[in-house]
């Protein structure tokens, strides 16, 4: 079973999708059909993939049977789905160590203590020596150009603001714009 969180054009709401037979189906347009009032539970399953998911067996049958009724019933109808990308469930915490470079680097000296020993001893034995950091502890290249969250909106938000691959916000664009400056360095985690 392929899942995905969209939403139906005019709808803010998001919903599951389900592809079946080659299309992606709404759940909340397939609970909903004929004249059914969708339960409570089934208002649940229809928004959050953690509860699809969670359904058992019975249920999946009982879904199969519901888009079997719903594609004989709309040969021909395309569901209105928002080309927009979405995150595929509402994270409701975050909490992001890579806000800083700084942050990275602990975490990557952090991993390689506890997983890799050889490397964190040389690691360790470079950085002593030269007293820069261990080139293979920094960050790549994309985490300064793509970040993968806009900052002033986590720092004043919550994680239900985080953001899918590709959509970025208007701080992300001024950042990009402004490499270099104390306003980037600010905005990117950049020390």
């Amino acid at each position: 079973m392929r899942l995905k969180r969209i939403r139906l054009k005019g709808d803010a709401t998001p919903s599951i999708a389900v592809f079946f037979r080659d299309r992606w189906l709404p759940l909340r347009l397939v609970l909903s059909q004929g004249g059914h009032e969708p339960t409570p539970e089934e208002n649940r399953i229809a928004v959050d993939m953690i509860a699809l998911l969670g359904t058992g067996p019975a249920f999946r049958q009982y879904l199969d049977g519901l888009m079997d009724a719903w594609m004989s019933a709309h040969a021909g109808y395309e569901a209105p789905i928002e080309e927009a990308s979405m995150i595929p469930f509402e994270p409701r915490s975050y909490r992001d160590f890579m806000l800083y470079q700084r942050h990275a680097v602990d975490a990557a000296r952090g991993y390689a203590r506890r997983f890799i020993p050889l490397g964190y001893l040389i690691g360790t034995a470079f950085e002593r020596i030269t007293g820069k950091t261990f080139p293979l502890y920094r960050p790549k290249r994309i985490w300064y150009e793509k970040p993968s969250y806009c900052l002033p909106v986590i720092q004043q938000g919550t994680g239900l603001r985080a953001r899918a691959r590709g959509r970025h916000c208007a701080a992300h664009q001024e950042c990009c714009t402004q490499r270099g400056t104390g306003r980037h360095r600010r905005l990117c985690g950049v020390q």
